[in-house]
């Protein structure tokens, strides 16, 4: 796990300052090692976080023994042990960066049909100048690019590429609208800045000749299609997907560093857990878990009952009113762009503690949701993207008319049978794990950890997928087929526990706590941005300070203008 960065123009002495000041805004993407290289008409940048071979010979930016080609890539190829049996490439390290880049010289582009893991990087032929870069099949590593007066830039972070030029802080305002009116965040190639792009999930490009080419090279429809259910019994559907979380488990230990494990009291990490802990020595490992002191939200007796009669210790992680403010400022800058509220400060505690207790590696059971059918709208058929709300959480009435125009809600697209998968496919590539992966990108690096999610390996999420309805949704039970795995494993109350949306006490602490520094922070947002309408802010404020604060979802996204329009 790493930052990269590069630039492909400029004149030299002016491409190694924007480059270095590049790598410094997203130094804590990679603290161990920061390496650069230049040559004619481009230079290459990495941050790096040392997990497999940490030694010298794998820092980065890399280049191939014909000397042709360099590399810098972010994130972890699991199954290149596999992949360096079929490379006849004279190694010189143990790591996975060289199989990747070997990879790509003997297959080309195509490689990335046999990469199992997560990754953004781009290699850069120096004869043929030619730059070639890809992204995982599901973003969890970010790619964020720009071009500005005729020269190409990339990072793994937005500030980084804000640190160039102030024209490209400019507000994408239609992304911002839709934010605003449908809670969507930015998706496709968009950001919330105009002149910054992403490169999504599973595409790839090629630079030539000042020119840029995205194509998705991930047909996720045609791989899902291809399973056939209809001959296995459950008990040999469950063998398959059990099997195939076991490979997924065993790749996502691979390090050189200390491993550990985030908790929570729900059964995506309970069954996390139950895979891994064989697999972990509980002398040199801990589970993670945050709490706030409040038991109408916290989730420390689940947990407890989880990890109970086993030898792991737990690392109890606090979140405190009194820190939100200063926090709430911390983490936006490292997410550059809107998050989630204060369940996502509470997360960040985890890798805070994680990092103050020396571990690089955590692992994390995000993704089970989208691949099992674990939201409630997926059966009560409310069309919301929130998980457990039963109103609108959007007050478009305070927003001025030519900024609500801009909205344009993404239509869902229809590319399967069953509706439940077009729900998940939505989920998958347009809104919940988009989102929920670049704010848990930015929180775990923002304390130089790297976080794996063994329930993204695109085959564990092409089974669970491919599923028919009522393997994920039966007799009320959201993750049905997963729920019976996990009860081999343990106790039926914890197995069949229903989904609960990670909670704090939001609500309360906005509205009365921290009353004094919503009203200041909103302020910021009213005086420097012409989208709120004064005095409907300020009366829907009265309601929820006063009446009813049982919807605080709008609140904080006008904290998030202010937060980051904030000096």
């Amino acid at each position: 796990m790493c930052g990269i960065a590069g630039i492909i123009g400029l004149k030299t002495e002016k491409r190694q300052i924007v480059l270095n000041k590049m790598l410094e805004r997203q130094h804590h993407r990679g603290p161990d090692f920061t390496g650069t290289l230049h040559g004619d008409g481009y230079s290459f940048g990495h941050n790096r976080l040392s997990i497999i071979d940490l030694t010298i010979a794998s820092n980065q930016p890399m280049l191939s023994e014909c000397g042709n080609f360099i590399i810098v890539f972010n994130g972890e190829i699991y199954n290149y042990k596999e992949l360096k049996l079929e490379l006849n490439y004279p190694f010189k390290t143990k790591g996975d960066s060289e199989v990747l880049l070997a990879s790509f010289i003997k297959w080309g582009e195509s490689c990335l049909e046999k990469l199992n893991g997560m990754f953004s990087f781009v290699i850069y032929n120096i004869k043929e100048k030619t730059l070639f870069a890809a992204r995982d099949r599901f973003g969890v590593k970010p790619f964020y690019y720009t071009i500005h007066e005729n020269t190409f830039y990339f990072a793994s972070e937005i500030k980084a590429l804000l640190s160039i030029n102030n024209h490209l802080k400019s507000w994408n305002n239609k992304v911002w609208s839709n934010y605003m009116v449908f809670g969507q965040y930015a998706s496709g190639q968009e950001t919330f800045y105009e002149s910054v792009c992403q490169l999504p999930a599973g595409c790839k490009f090629w630079y030539v000749n000042n020119k840029l080419k995205v194509d998705s090279y991930y047909n996720f429809k045609d791989r899902v299609l291809k399973y056939n259910w209809e001959k296995y019994s459950i008990n040999e559907i469950k063998e398959q997907i059990k099997d195939t979380l076991r490979k997924s488990i065993n790749y996502r230990l691979i390090a050189d560093v200390k491993r550990g494990f985030n908790m929570s009291g729900g059964m995506d990490s309970t069954l996390l857990f139950e895979l891994i802990r064989k697999e972990l020595n509980p002398k040199l490992t801990r589970a993670f878990t945050f709490y706030s002191n409040d038991k109408i939200y916290d989730e420390l007796k689940w947990v407890k009952k989880i990890l109970n009669e086993s030898d792991f210790k737990l690392e109890k992680c606090l979140i405190t009113v009194d820190e939100i403010p200063k926090f709430a400022k911390k983490i936006q800058f490292n997410q550059d762009e809107p998050y989630s509220g204060i369940a996502t400060l509470a997360y960040a505690k985890t890798f805070q503690k994680a990092s103050e207790k020396g571990f690089k590696v955590i692992l994390d059971g995000s993704g089970m949701d989208e691949i099992a059918g674990g939201y409630d709208y997926y059966s009560n058929n409310s069309n919301n993207i929130i998980q457990g709300i039963s109103c609108s959480p959007f007050k478009t009435n305070v927003l001025n008319e030519d900024f609500l125009n801009l909205a344009q809600k993404d239509e869902m697209e229809i590319k399967f049978i069953s509706n439940l998968q077009n729900l998940q496919y939505r989920d998958l590539f347009k809104t919940k794990l988009p989102r929920d992966l670049r704010m848990t990108d930015r929180i775990s690096m923002a304390y130089s950890i790297e976080m794996r999610e063994p329930f993204l390996d695109h085959n564990l999420v092409e089974m669970g997928f491919s599923l028919p309805d009522n393997y994920k949704i039966r007799e009320g039970k959201t993750k049905w087929i997963m729920r019976e795995i996990l009860k081999e494993f343990i106790d039926k109350s914890i197995a069949e526990a229903p989904k609960r949306p990670i909670q704090t006490p939001q609500r309360e602490w906005l509205s009365n706590d921290l009353k004094i520094w919503v009203i200041e922070t909103i302020k910021i947002a009213l005086k420097k941005s012409d989208w709120l309408i004064k005095n409907e802010v300020e009366k829907e404020l009265d309601i929820f300070f006063k009446k009813d604060n049982s919807n605080s979802f709008y609140i904080w996204q006008w904290l998030s203008i202010g937060l980051m329009l904030e000096k």
